[in-house]
């Protein structure tokens, strides 16, 4: 039987048995998003994290920092004491300045980790980044925050292959899932209609956790990211542009030269468009054009993921979907990623 309350509001539970229950954080996510419908993503990431990583205060820097000192040259707990604040804190960047300071070893070993802690989004993790030591540590700590960089959180429509083991793409994980939850609540309150594979609002999609698929799992929700393993889902994001209006033909072909003069490799080319992506606008020709511009298929299929639901004029996507008519096992890829509504017919 379940526990009854008594007269005082408290829950009397009995001192023998087994007691079993589910800890959600769903109503208290719900609490935190009230009144954000619209507003960005970013906004509501800034409130969650005020909300549930601690934030050093100052009367708490100096033994923080006296600690630091002291296990500075020891590795095992120098590894440690990253780990635990990577998980639970929220940091100025003055402070991550004074721990970084001084040592291309330490940079590249806690940078890595730290990164995603930095309070005050882009601007101080430029930052913070910019105190490397030298460009070889700075490409270092770029190659394994790489996921993290470039994730683009107002446009978060995707592909991902994470490693949990990595803090950032760990903390990377934790930003889809929580948009997940924030999406699907919107639209649950909106009262839209289910178009996932579950059957609910959920905007992720062919999750596999360790190459296993998560289809068994009830509802995403209630899978909880562990400290370690791979874990490789699609996103589709529920929310769409409005009033967004397309490239002018200059502006567009500006956008076209300089891609085509840049010597860079085509999915650096991508990751940069991917990137900008919340900013722009295309036509269903536009879009055709920009995919045009890249020889590999796989390359036009990330730009026709990202870019989809930001065509003004969609009722022409067949202008674009045409790039991949004589291509049916990449299109049916397609469908699989963005959902079978999403590309109907």
């Amino acid at each position: 039987e379940h526990p009854a309350r008594s007269g005082q509001g408290v829950w009397l539970v009995p001192e023998r048995g087994v007691l079993e229950f589910t800890f959600c954080m769903s109503r208290a996510l719900e609490a935190i998003a009230v009144g954000m419908d619209g507003s960005p993503a970013a906004d509501l990431l800034h409130k969650y994290h005020q909300t549930v990583r601690r934030f050093p205060p100052f009367r708490k820097v100096v033994p923080l920092m006296a600690l630091w000192k002291k296990i500075r040259g020891q590795h095992l707990e120098l590894a440690t004491f990253v780990s635990a604040l990577s998980k639970d804190f929220q940091l100025s960047y003055p402070l991550v300045e004074e721990m970084l300071r001084g040592s291309s070893h330490l940079f590249q070993q806690c940078c890595a980790k730290l990164l995603h802690c930095v309070y005050g989004g882009t601007t101080t993790r430029f930052l913070t980044l910019m105190l490397a030591p030298s460009t070889h540590d700075l490409v270092n700590v770029h190659r394994r925050c790489n996921a993290f960089l470039e994730f683009n959180v107002e446009n978060p429509t995707g592909h991902y292959h994470l490693d949990l083991e990595n803090p950032s793409s760990n903390a990377m994980a934790e930003r889809l899932f929580l948009l997940d939850r924030w999406e699907s609540s919107i639209a649950r309150r909106l009262g839209f209609t289910p178009t996932s594979k579950r059957g609910d609002h959920t905007r992720i999609r062919n999750e596999r956790f360790n190459k296993t698929s998560l289809a068994s799992i009830k509802g995403i929700s209630e899978f909880r990211l562990p400290n370690e393993g791979e874990i490789e889902l699609d996103y589709v994001t529920f929310r769409r542009p409005q009033g967004l209006v397309p490239l002018d033909q200059e502006t567009f072909d500006n956008v076209l030269k300089g891609l085509h003069r840049v010597r860079v490799t085509g999915a650096d080319k991508v990751v940069v468009m991917r990137a900008v992506s919340h900013h722009i606008g295309f036509t269903s020709m536009q879009l055709r054009e920009l995919m045009g511009a890249f020889r590999d298929d796989h390359l036009r299929a990330e730009l026709f993921v990202s870019f989809f639901f930001r065509v003004t004029d969609i009722y022409n996507e067949k202008v674009f979907r045409v790039r991949f008519s004589s291509k049916p096992s990449l299109m049916q890829k397609l469908r699989s990623r963005l959902g079978e509504v999403a590309l109907f017919p």
